[in-house]
């Protein structure tokens, strides 16, 4: 459903600011996050929200939810230097999230005792952590698109559009 139909970005946010209520099969899921960065040309998301303390520790439920169901706050994020980043403040307001879209795990790590613990769950993150180095690597290869017709090497007879090198480097 997400990641099987064609190539997929998805962003995050690491905090847990997300709020849920059950929903038959699922959760409606709610919440104001910042830092979005590659929702520009991301189709998913993933949001997190903290659960009650139980079996002496503390528990997080993350959600990955369609971009379809999210509010970006166009302009809301200007960071001298990280433009490509796309980053942006957004808005879930009663998402629904199947159940298969959700996942448990707690805070302290339980050594294989849960299916996931919280240091595996940043590697989770991690995923929507690549949208900043999606978003650099997409403008870098855009502007040396743009130049390459007009761009030689040191004496070089033709210019970097015609190199193979340069080709075999953007294919």
């Amino acid at each position: 459903e997400v990641f099987g139909n064609s190539p997929v970005a998805l962003w995050t946010c690491l905090l847990p600011f997300a709020k849920s209520a059950p929903a038959q099969g699922g959760f409606l899921v709610s919440g104001k996050f910042s830092w979005g960065s590659g929702s520009s040309i991301a189709t998913w998301v993933l949001v997190t929200e903290s659960l009650p303390d139980r079996e002496d520790g503390q528990w997080f439920r993350s959600y990955v939810i369609s971009k379809s169901d999210v509010s970006i706050v166009p302009d809301s994020w200007q960071v001298l230097g990280l433009k490509g980043t796309s980053s942006a403040d957004y808005v879930i307001d009663q998402a629904f999230v199947p159940r298969h879209r959700s996942f448990e795990y707690p805070l302290f790590d339980a050594a294989g005792e849960y299916p996931i613990s919280t240091l595996e769950s940043a590697s989770y993150h991690q995923i929507g952590m690549a949208a900043f180095a999606s978003g650099v690597a997409r403008r870098a290869v855009s502007e040396l698109v743009s130049v390459a017709g007009g761009v030689r090497r040191m004496k070089a007879s033709s210019s970097q559009a015609e190199d193979e090198a340069i080709q075999q480097g953007l294919g």
